[in-house]
């Protein structure tokens, strides 16, 4: 019934420009509706999923449409279930595959049907034994990096302060803002001058990039002055501001690439353009082997789940370390805590002689 091609309707559609929805208007039940109206489906349709989510669902096509034009199978609108099923099977075969790709190529093949309102063979009963039986094969046991502990949080900050450059500083600095702000790599390599606002007693840090920011509202984060001056986030941030030459007016990212200068010694590179996570994650590692805890499972993730898990055992409100982390639900934040034995003791204790 629908044999319109399938680069007619979604090419366009799954492009980067995304501008031209010519093939959504053929296959629209109302046929005299305005194109301008049709254009404002179209571009309110495209906000259903982020832009990253986009750009793989566009690539994810890509490959199915390839695939469909090689094994000869008509390149027509909706797919037969079984010719979904049987690319599943031969994409599951491919280097290095895992269960969350072949859940985001079924999703991207659900998407493009369902978005043109299609049903989608992805929802028979062929195709859906397919996906399960392709998670199970392919599913990987999950390690999680391990909550971080205050006595190696410590050894980390005595150990690079031993060498106050640039370097190790911003090293420092990052460390101390994902503990106390909870606050993810990606979402930490973000963060611009601008987004700091200080208090006498307090700063707080927006945050535009945040993985569990649905809506793209952002999320600011409050982190106070500690008494503990060594390890306190505010001198921490300041002094590293203050060595990095970073203007508080401006609106550079606080954390960049460093380069050395003739005559004016290590400095943030001039282009406004942020740190890699691999960078940030090999600089970690290093001072993680220095310390000969290379083999700890500690990573940038393991300060979020260690500042949690201590404001956790210390009793404080799960409300609060909920909204400190930006988690939506509470099974989210629970992953996240790690109960010390004292605390884990206390179901014991509380049964007595019962």
């Amino acid at each position: 019934m629908y044999d319109l091609p399938v680069y007619d309707l979604i090419a366009e559609f799954l492009s980067s420009q995304m501008e031209d929805p010519e093939g959504l208007f053929s296959i629209l039940d109302d046929v005299d509706m305005a194109s301008r109206e049709c254009s404002s489906l179209f571009q309110v349709s495209l906000g259903s999923l982020s832009e990253g989510t986009k750009k793989v669902y566009r690539s994810n096509v890509t490959q199915f449409r390839r695939w469909i034009q090689e094994a000869g199978i008509p390149d027509v609108f909706p797919y037969p279930p079984s010719a979904v099923a049987l690319f599943l099977i031969e994409y599951s075969r491919r280097p290095k595959m895992s269960s969350s790709s072949i859940c985001s190529m079924g999703s991207s093949i659900r998407w493009m049907h369902e978005i043109i309102g299609r049903r989608s063979p992805t929802d028979s009963l062929m195709v859906e034994n397919v996906l399960k039986s392709l998670k199970r094969t392919l599913a990987k046991p999950l390690e999680r990096k391990l909550a971080i502990l205050r006595e190696h949080y410590h050894a980390i900050i005595d150990t690079l302060e031993q060498d106050d450059s640039l370097k190790n500083l911003r090293l420092i600095c990052m460390i101390v803002l994902a503990t106390h702000g909870f606050i993810r790599i990606g979402s930490l390599l973000a963060i611009r001058i601008e987004h700091f606002q200080f208090e006498t007693d307090h700063f707080s840090i927006f945050l535009p990039k945040c993985k569990n920011d649905q809506y793209r509202h952002g999320q600011t984060r409050l982190i106070n002055k500690s008494k503990v001056q060594k390890y306190c986030p505010y001198r921490i941030l300041k002094k590293y501001l203050a060595k990095a030459s970073i203007d508080l007016k401006g609106s550079e990212y606080i954390f960049r690439n460093i380069v050395n200068s003739q005559g004016q010694g290590t400095q943030l590179v001039k282009v406004n353009k942020s740190l890699l996570y691999s960078r940030a994650r090999d600089h970690l590692i290093e001072k993680l082997k220095s310390l000969g805890l290379e083999k700890e499972n500690i990573g940038w993730h393991s300060f979020r789940s260690g500042a949690a898990s201590a404001c956790s055992n210390k009793g404080l409100n799960l409300k609060m370390i909920k909204q400190q982390g930006g988690w939506k639900t509470d099974s989210a934040m629970h992953m996240y805590l790690d109960h010390d034995v004292e605390n884990r003791l206390k179901v014991s204790k509380c049964l007595g002689e019962w």
